[in-house]
This record gives structure tokens, sequence and C-alpha cells, in this order.
């Protein structure tokens, strides 16, 4: 049974599809269809909340999660500081993870800003490697996600990494890709801005932003952890559904209309 501008309204009576087959229409929804005699139907959500063993569960491997990323943090710290540290084969394992995608964020920094002149392409990769996490934690918070920590945390570091390369703007030990000093990045930026004499100071300012970032993030992470498990009802993300019926109410063929 095909309607132009029709409407199916709420209530205990059945309709015939296209096929003639009867349909009973949630009573939680009035939908309208314009231009198609094809109607969606709301997709069931279970509100049920984890059992107590899943929430369990899912807090021991966020608690192991975050406590291996402290860990890293301390020797991160130690490491960024000056170069030279104590290895640990675990801690340094995971930070050799982390820190070889902050280089290839870095090196996609400079492509990125190579086309805006050599200045920004200089600072791009310093840039971008801080931005492009943090870009991913602004649209974690915005959803209330419980992944947001997470990324604070890594632009954190990767800030942390960047003090590190300031700090050693006026000596060049670092080793560099490709192996010319003469390319170092802030050895560059500092000169053409005559800083050099200020590198540490600069370096020390970002040094405990980004350990302030870092410990805010891993706070952060150990309370929604512990939040979510004595808390199973509060909602810490947007729904699915929720996005579905904003979206098809803004316009389209076919909108949703709560009654």
């Amino acid at each position: 049974m095909m309607r132009d501008e029709g409407e199916i309204e709420r209530g205990s009576q059945t309709h015939e599809n296209l096929f003639g087959t009867a349909l009973r229409m949630p009573d939680k929804f009035v939908i309208r269809s314009m231009d198609t005699p094809t109607a969606l139907s709301p997709v069931p959500r279970s509100t049920e909340p984890p059992s107590r063993a899943q929430r369990l569960f899912t807090l021991a491997l966020e608690l192991v999660f975050y406590g291996l990323l402290t860990y890293v943090l301390f020797y991160a710290a130690d490491y960024l500081w000056d170069h030279q540290v104590e290895r640990s084969f675990l801690a340094g394992s995971v930070y050799f993870i982390l820190d070889t995608f902050l280089l290839y964020m870095h090196e996609g920094g400079h492509f990125l800003f190579s086309l805006f002149g050599s200045t920004l392409h200089l600072f791009g990769g310093s840039f971008w490697e801080v931005m492009l996490p943090f870009v991913v934690f602004v649209f974690a918070l915005r959803d209330r996600s419980r992944i947001a920590p997470f990324p604070l945390y890594y632009s954190g570091l990767g800030l942390m990494r960047v003090s590190l390369y300031v700090r050693d703007a006026p000596y060049r030990r670092l080793p560099l890709l490709g192996g010319d000093k003469s390319r170092h990045d802030w050895w560059n930026l500092l000169n053409r801005w005559d800083m050099l004499s200020s590198a540490e100071t600069i370096a020390d300012i970002l040094y405990g932003l980004a350990t302030i970032m870092c410990v805010v993030a891993l706070a952060a992470g150990f309370y929604l952890a512990w939040n979510a498990y004595w808390k199973p009802n509060i909602q810490t993300s947007r729904p699915v559904q929720s996005l579905l019926e904003q979206n098809i109410s803004k316009g389209g063929p076919t909108a949703f209309h709560k009654e």
C-alpha cells in the first residue's frame, strides 16, 4: 500500500507492507514517509548493564593498560630529559613502539607543512606529532568516550619528546634521520628567532606541560575505569541510535519523530 504524503500513527492497529504482510509499528515512533513506501524502524538496543564478571574483566584490563603507561612515563621522563637512562626491556620496548609512531607523525608533519614555507616546514614536524593525538583527544572527549585519556597521554608524550629536541638545539647531539646536523629543526628555528640561548628554558616549559598532560591523562584513565565498574548504568559515550535519529530528523525522505 503506497502513500505519497502520509504517516503511520502509533496505535494497536496493524498495517500492510508492499507484499501484503501485516505489520505492527512500534509505539515509540511516528514514522513519516515522504517519497518512499519503505519505512525505517528503530534498531533495538539492550539497556541491561554488563554483568559483574564482565565489568571486573574490563576493569582489570584497563588497570593493567594504564599501569603499563604509568611505568612507561617514568621511563620516558628520564629518557627524554637528557637522553641518557638505564635501559628497561619492558618500558623501553613499549616506548620504542610509541616513539616510532610519533616519528612517523613528525615526518608527516614536515611533509604536510612543506607547502607553507621553510619556517613552517621546520616547525610542522614537532607541531604535528603533538597536535594529531590532541585532535583525537578532543573528538573522543566530545563524544564522552573512555578512550580519551590515551590520546591525551600520547600528545603529552609527543610534547615531552619535542622538549628533548629543543634542549638539544645548542649542542645537536641527537641522531637525526640522514645524519646531517645542519638540518636540526630547532637549531634552525631558534637561530632564526635569535632564541638559541633560551633553548633550555623553552625545553623546561615544554617538559613541564608534557608531564602535566600525561599525569592528568593517567589519573582520568584510572578514574574512568574505576567509575565504570562501580556505576555501570552511567553512559560514557553517545549511543549510535541517538545519532542516527538526530541526523535523519534533520532532513531526508524519512524522518523519525518522538511522541
